[in-house]
């Protein structure tokens, strides 16, 4: 890989102002999801859940959304169709592949032929049935749903029942196709910071943080917890970016914004924008890299509501041939880096709840042999850069301090999952 390297990061669809309030606040939430489900057991269709009770009425979804209303949610954006539950978790970052307390469970949302969820000429998604996780214990959660146990619509009942905790387990005879948070959960963890990595000046890669709500990029040449360069630049919502696109020896910097699906570029880091590419929409992840071996990166997003990349390798805002590649899952925090040394850039994933890295080398959509990198944890945010001047890109995590401005950099050259340094980024 070159030694213009990015690092990338995650939720643009996270509006920081959002998601702002204490944690206990977000648990709370989510008690009062649950509590207020469970308070409706037995309950018919009415009004008061927000829609007209008929035969063919589905109201499930009209349940949930009301459930959310009563927690004090913001519910706006979803409607009556089940699928709308889906188009929330897409905009706002909040799919994830595992349930928590408070989520809505989508079942069989609907997917064209090349498996990617399919969207009506609204724009809408469609599925059959929403429910609400109350309880998870295990490999099983128990979930409360609204148009239960009757086919016809003003005989059914809100009801409960346990189900796997997993994407795909059975529900009679639908599937769990995706579970979705509410912005504000602790499932989700709040992306006002975004770690990068690149040769900003010269030598060795280092690191940088971006503080999307200050609209401030801090950078450390030498990672010694000492900060080089400080560049005023975005908005609220933005996601830090770093590379080379221009061929120059050191790396620019950049943002993604997600609610225009647009990547601003500052090649000689002036806090001045030299270029803008159309790229992506609300929801999706950025990623920058070389994947050709030009010398040049491009751009790219990761999508968590279909599980791909989409890679642009000349920034003309078009996906190129062969880079749309199935990898990763909801919940999934991108990663890219030349992993073996070869002078392109794979792409890869971190999964929180797992605390592991999954490498692809090659761009075939499938974890290498070596790509399992056990590092980091539930809040961590990836990085990856040639920390070594190895030539091969390692992987990190960013922590941000609970209790005081900035963070961590945890970061294993070698993908051992062990640290070989911690450099501490001044606080910011």
């Amino acid at each position: 890989m070159r030694k213009v390297r990015m690092a990338l990061v995650v939720a643009a669809a996270l509006v920081a102002g959002v998601l702002a309030g204490p944690a206990a606040a977000h648990a709370s939430t989510a008690s009062t999801v649950a509590s207020t489900a469970l308070g409706q057991l037995g309950q018919h269709c009415s009004t008061r859940y927000g829609m007209a009770c008929g035969v063919d009425n589905n109201w499930c979804s009209a349940f949930a959304k009301w459930v959310w209303n009563q927690a004090g949610i913001n519910t706006t954006g979803i409607d009556t169709e089940s699928g709308s539950f889906f188009g929330y978790g897409a905009a706002h970052g909040t799919l994830t592949a595992t349930p928590h307390v408070g989520d809505a469970v989508v079942f069989n949302l609907h997917r064209g032929s090349n498996g990617d969820p399919v969207q009506d000429a609204d724009g809408h998604y469609n599925a059959d049935h929403v429910g609400l996780v109350v309880a998870v214990a295990g490999s099983t959660f128990t979930m409360v749903g609204g148009n239960e146990r009757n086919e016809d619509a003003t005989k059914s009942v809100v009801a409960q029942d346990t189900l796997g905790s997993y994407v795909g387990a059975p529900y009679g005879s639908d599937t769990i196709s995706a579970f979705v948070s509410f912005v504000g959960s602790t499932a989700v963890t709040p992306m006002d910071t975004s770690p990068i990595s690149g040769r900003f000046f010269s030598g060795i890669e280092g690191v940088g943080l971006y503080e999307s709500n200050e609209r401030h990029i801090y950078l450390d040449d030498n990672r010694d917890g000492v900060l080089d360069q400080t560049l005023n630049y975005g908005t609220a919502g933005d996601v830090a970016i770093a590379g080379g696109w221009t061929g120059s020896s050191t790396a620019g910097t950049g943002v993604f914004r997600g609610s225009t699906g647009t990547f601003y570029l500052d090649s000689n880091r002036d806090g001045v924008t030299d270029g803008h590419v159309v790229f992506g929409t609300l929801g999706d992840l950025p990623v920058m890299g070389d994947w050709n071996g030009d010398g040049l990166d491009g751009v790219g997003v990761f999508r968590p509501s279909t599980g791909k990349f989409y890679l642009d390798d000349n920034l003309d805002g078009v996906t190129d041939p062969g880079r749309r590649i199935a990898f990763g899952t909801f919940g999934d925090l991108p990663v890219v880096g030349d992993w073996n040394g070869d002078g392109r850039d794979g792409i890869g994933v971190f999964r929180p709840s797992t605390g592991m890295f999954y490498l692809d080398d090659n761009l075939d959509g499938s974890t290498d042999a070596n790509g399992h990198v056990p590092l980091g944890t539930k809040g961590d945010r990836p990085v990856s850069g040639d920390w070594n001047g190895d030539f091969i890109d390692g992987v990190g995590v960013y922590r941000a301090n609970t209790t005081s401005p900035g963070g961590v950099f945890y970061l294993d050259d070698n993908h051992d999952g062990s640290i070989e340094s911690v450099p501490i980024l001044a606080d910011v």
